[in-house]
């Protein structure tokens, strides 16, 4: 049995880490301390930091948020309030040392939305690049938006400070649409501010998007900081977009109008990378790539005519360069792209990660995944040893089960290494997942998961002697016998 895991686009320490900084316990790794709470006189009453109505001051980081008459404290009996504080909260004004404060309001025109304001703890670089790749994933959407399965993305962007997300709940409940927006400037000395609203009722929309920009206000902080109500209304009119197809279709628009047209059919055919005994001529394969071009002219196509491959970041047969840090991959015949990983070569840009999905050519029962990243700063082996090793992390990034143990975990001078074996199903599953450092700039991840019973001598040689990356063999930390040691 191969085990298929639906990574988020590679950045797999990252964006943990920059989750880390935003929500939840685990922020409280990445910070020594908390501000002490402001002592404010709704405290008493169970409302910490509402002062007066209409004035509420975070009692941790003092903020103060101001609103009319056309706002309100939302009520715990609202069904859509409760929706909203999604079990999470003691209540409509909240302060948790983990969490952060928070107060929900709703407007009190309508009664259709409810708007929350949330101030979490931070003290770690966040890129909101970063965050808006995870927020584009579905589990984003339920786990943090409480909105089911097929659920519409309909805005997602970020600006230097800022990543914010619109989207609109499937049918027949699709009247429902929700906007989050995550301030996480990495000036801020302590906290990011977060902005989330629950909106019910279409014909309200614009009054209470109005109402939001005119009636409430956040010291020092923007609550449509990406995109404003306009902007809202005009992309609920004009539906769903999926932003990892947009840099594509805009480049090819510039380029090929018409052809443009052709290559948004071809991928709901047949959105495999073709094989390389592919019939395609260069030309072809050119015309359409599925990657951006990379940095370096000899991964170009032009630069290599002979092959009739799609993607310019491989080169020939068993050969890859990264499209974005130039880092060479190569593996023998004992090896191949998965064919059963829709795009086995993926290139993210808005992140910096370029990634690889390997499968052994004997079984196709062991997968190799390997991203090249930015590394976001000096790598530290410790913090990266701890950050793998965070329940958080095996559960929500290499989505193992909880009870998944590590058995094993080394690091060197610039790399890190750990063995994870997961036995919460009728048949163990072993990961082994090492990172190192390429350059100053760049990180290695590379990753072995199959089934425990899989995972033999032999495949774990050929992962070292079969595959380099960077120059490098695919596995540098663990040896064979350590990790045949530690096997169920």
């Amino acid at each position: 049995m191969t085990i298929r895991t639906p990574w988020s686009g590679g950045f797999r320490l990252l964006i943990v880490i920059a989750l880390f900084a935003l929500t939840g316990s685990a922020g409280l790794a990445y910070q020594e301390d908390i501000k002490d709470a402001v002592q404010g006189e709704g405290e008493d009453s169970g409302t910490p930091g509402l002062v007066a109505e209409g004035e509420y001051v975070s009692p941790q980081f003092d903020v103060e948020v101001t609103w009319t008459d056309a706002w309100a404290v939302g009520s715990e009996s609202d069904p859509n309030v409760e929706h909203a504080i999604g079990g999470n909260y003691d209540g409509p004004v909240a302060s948790d040392p983990d969490l952060g404060d928070i107060v929900f309001l709703t407007d009190t025109a309508s009664e259709t939305s409810v708007l929350s304001l949330g101030f979490s703890p931070s003290e770690g670089l966040v890129d909101p690049e970063l965050l808006l790749q995870s927020m584009g994933q579905e589990t984003f959407l339920q786990d943090n938006l409480f909105l089911s399965s097929g659920a519409e993305i309909l805005l997602l962007e970020a600006n230097r400070d800022t990543a914010a997300i619109l989207a609109r709940e499937a049918a027949p409940n699709d009247d429902h649409v929700v906007y989050l927006s995550i301030i996480a400037d990495p000036g801020r000395d302590d906290y990011s501010f977060w902005v989330g609203l629950d909106m019910y009722e279409p014909d309200e929309y614009e009054s209470i998007l109005t109402s939001m920009e005119e009636d409430i206000d956040v010291a020092d902080n923007d609550i449509f900081d990406v995109f404003g109500p306009d902007d809202i209304l005009d992309a609920i009119e004009s539906g769903p977009v999926d932003p990892t197809e947009e840099p594509a279709e805009t480049e090819e628009a510039t380029e090929e109008p018409v052809e443009t047209e052709e290559s948004t059919e071809e991928p709901a055919d047949d959105p495999a990378i073709p094989p390389f005994e592919s019939t395609e001529t260069p030309e072809e394969a050119t015309t359409e790539p599925v990657l951006p071009l990379p940095a370096s002219p000899e991964a170009s196509p032009e630069a290599s005519p002979e092959t009739s491959l799609p993607s310019p970041a491989l080169i020939g047969e068993g050969e890859y360069v990264s499209p974005q840090h130039d880092v060479a991959v190569t593996w023998t015949d004992a090896w191949m792209l998965d064919p059963d990983t829709t795009e086995p070569v993926q290139s993210f840009t808005d992140t910096g990660v370029d990634a690889l999905y390997l499968t052994d050519a004997d079984s196709m029962n062991a997968i190799v995944y390997i991203t090249i990243e930015n590394s976001g700063g000096p790598f530290d082996t410790d913090a990266a040893l701890e950050a793998l090793s965070d329940p958080a992390y095996i559960e929500s990034v290499l989505q193992l089960s909880p009870e998944a143990e590590i058995v094993l975990s080394e690091t060197s001078a610039e790399a890190v290494a750990v063995m994870y074996v997961d036995s919460s199903g009728a048949t163990p599953i072993a990961a082994v997942l090492e990172a190192h450092v390429v350059d100053d700039d760049t990180i290695v991840f590379v990753e072995l998961r199959a089934d425990a019973a899989d995972i033999d001598a032999d495949l774990l040689d050929s992962v070292a002697g079969d595959i380099e990356v960077d120059g490098e063999d695919g596995l540098i930390i663990l040896t064979t016998d350590e990790i045949l040691d530690d096997l169920p």
